[in-house]
């Protein structure tokens, strides 16, 4: 015997005794103390006689802190649930590729001589390829009962999908008999629809369907046992494989083939059709440990035997662990939000609309009062140009017109909006007022209504009627009903006595008698001051002349074909630039028609100014004479020549 009394040796042979003095402690009986003490000689006296105690002191001590974790580990399990069993496996697609991972535990709760009480509990994570990477928790409680021969078994789940916040039930029945196992499971949403992170514009919840499966082994040979199963899910779009393949109503059918090499190990190849769904091969492994059996039992092959009732009432419910999503499309929402418009007559503005919709927006429809419509720029357009109408001239206080927006969305669905108000406002620089007394013998002399026919003394008197005129255009105008309307004269002696006024031919007719106090006769020169019906736009005597502060001719003097242009300024008498020059084409003579052609009046970008081109078509040098009206009421002239 070799034996090394370095001291070194004495230390670690004694911290090796001293060591394992605790382990053993927690032991139930004496016999074990005295085992463990007879195996711990047996292994130190080898060491002894070789002198390679040290090396043997080394590796228990770099063990110590694993047979400690495991020994309190599996004491402790097997205090809590001495016959807990506990499955987990790796799943892969086409043998490959990895599909997903699972863990379950099957706890026995209440067990008699027939019948078990058992809950479980599982976990399972997918690939983002594989039920959309959605991870799941299962929990469930089941019971089972041996009758005459038979094992029957029921069962409920609680199947949640923890990413997406679904909720599913289940219900399931059970049968078995020794090496044969049938099962039934009908499964249910607990959550209702909601918007799907995975399918753009659909919702989803946890489809309604059922499954059957079957699984039975040889006796003769307990290592290899076979799986067929049966599915079928309702919905218009259900993803049976998790694939991401809809399809509607799905069912499949699936077989699959598991060896268990030992009773720890479980591998497993299968297949599944799902029609339209797709097709999946599946393949996997499982370690199956249970905690009230010694590991060397698990991995001894020679324990993997027929399966019977009495092992059937541990096995794990054999269902659908992963929940099978159905999805909708969601309904169409259209939203449109649009501004009230607001401008001036003959305006244009820009319509502002925004419409939020789920699906693309196929069609933009503008409907509404016509008056609108006939100003609108671009029909199919949310942000079309949109000339506001020209208002009546009667309207004193603006207009409100109604406006809609239809839209339409790639699915079919029309929305048209709440009604747009469009609210137009006089341009009160799109037409003239002035005053027109409408007798015969009635002319203008600065600002005043001169009446040539004399005025006869006495109560008799005149009657003088007169409008009150708004004019846009030659064509369109209107007397109105005036306010505030006050008659002047410079002449002494008269008086007036408003006789009010009627409506004649659609215009309305001011009327005042005009008498004077004395013998003789004489002629009146009459003023008179109103204002429009809304207070605005005051009139003072005749129509305020504009002042045409130049009018040229590029040439005055044309040969037959030749052109000049007619550049006219026009201001008002306060300097303000007019903004409407109405052209009278009748020439001076009359025989001298058609020798003319007239361009149309152009409005330059210069305030007040206009310019209108003219061309002789003639072969006379006689002069013709170019009349311009402005508001009914001025005239100027300005003359060219043609000539040969």
């Amino acid at each position: 015997m070799v034996f090394s009394k370095k001291p070194i040796t004495k230390y670690i042979t004694w911290a090796i005794v001293t060591s394992q003095i605790p382990l053993p402690v927690i032991a139930d009986s004496d016999n074990e103390i005295q085992s463990w003490i007879a195996g711990t000689a047996s292994s130190i006296s080898p060491h002894l006689q070789e002198g390679t105690l040290e090396d043997y002191a080394k590796g228990k001590i770099k063990a110590l802190p694993g047979q400690a974790a495991n020994h309190l580990v599996n004491e402790g399990m097997k205090n809590a649930f001495p016959e807990i069993i506990f499955r987990g496996g790796v799943n892969l697609e086409d043998g490959a590729k990895y599909r997903s991972s699972e863990f379950d535990m099957f706890i026995p709760v209440q067990e008699t001589t027939s019948s078990l009480l058992f809950g479980q509990l599982g976990f399972r994570d997918h690939d983002s390829s594989s039920y959309d990477g959605r991870i799941y928790a299962n929990v469930g409680v089941g019971y089972r009962q041996e009758v005459n021969g038979w094992l029957l078994g029921v069962n409920t789940f609680l199947d949640a999908d923890i990413r997406y916040s679904h909720l599913r039930g289940g219900m399931g029945g059970e049968v078995y008999k020794d090496s044969l196992a049938f099962s039934g499971n009908y499964y249910f949403p607990l959550t209702g629809w909601k918007t799907s992170a995975v399918h753009e514009l659909h919702d989803e919840r946890p489809a309604y369907g059922f499954d059957l499966r079957t699984k039975g082994t040889l006796p003769d040979f307990p290592w290899f046992s076979g799986e067929l199963t049966y599915e079928q899910y309702y919905g218009d779009k259900v993803d049976l494989l998790g694939n991401g393949t809809l399809s509607r109503n799905p069912r499949a059918a699936g077989a699959a083939l598991v060896w268990n090499p030992v009773p720890l190990l479980e591998v497993r190849a299968g297949y599944r059709d799902a029609g339209n769904g797709g097709s999946q091969a599946e393949g996997g492994l499982r370690v199956n440990y249970s905690f009230g059996t010694p590991l060397h039992e698990q991995l001894d092959y020679r324990n993997v035997g027929a399966p019977s009732n009495t092992t059937n009432r541990h096995a794990f419910v054999d269902r659908n662990y992963d929940i099978v999503m159905a999805y909708r499309e969601q309904a169409s929402k259209i939203r449109i939000t649009a501004m009230p418009v607001s401008g001036l007559s003959g305006t244009l503005v820009t319509l502002m609309a925004t419409v939020d919709s789920r699906y693309p927006i196929e069609k933009v429809e503008w409907s509404g009062d016509a008056e609108l419509l006939a100003g609108l720029q671009l029909q199919g357009s949310l942000g079309s140009g949109l000339i506001l109408p020209q208002l009546p001239l009667t309207a004193t206080d603006g207009q409100e017109y109604s406006l809609y927006l239809t839209v339409t969305d790639s699915r079919g669905t029309r929305v048209t909006s709440e009604r747009i108000p469009v609210r137009v406002t006089q341009d009160e620089t799109s037409f003239r007022s002035w005053i027109n007394v409408i007798n015969d013998d009635v002319q203008v002399e600065d600002g005043n209504f001169v009446i040539s026919t004399p005025l006869p003394a006495g109560e008799e008197g005149k009657v003088i009627e007169w409008h009150y005129v708004r004019e846009r255009s030659e064509e369109e105008w209107t007397s109105l009903k005036p306010r505030h309307i006050k008659y002047q004269s410079d002449m002494p002696g008269l008086a007036f006595k408003a006789l009010g006024g009627t409506e004649r031919d659609g215009h309305w007719v001011e009327r005042v008698l005009v008498t004077h106090i004395g013998d003789d006769a004489r002629s009146l020169k009459l003023h008179i001051e109103a204002s429009g019906p809304d207070d605005k736009h005051p009139v003072k005597g005749t129509t305020p002349s504009p002042d045409l502060t130049v009018m040229s001719i590029d040439k005055s003097v044309l040969s037959p074909g030749e052109s000049a242009t007619i550049t006219t300024i026009v201001k008002d008498i306060d300097g303000n630039p007019v903004n409407e020059v109405h052209i009278n084409k009748t020439v001076a003579r009359e025989n001298l028609k058609g020798l003319w052609d007239y361009g149309p009046l152009k409005k330059e970008n210069v305030p007040g100014k206009y310019t209108q081109v003219i061309t002789y078509r003639g072969h006379s040098n006689e002069r013709i004479d170019i009349s311009f009206k402005y508001a009914m009421s001025f005239t100027k002239e300005i003359s060219i020549r043609g000539r040969l």
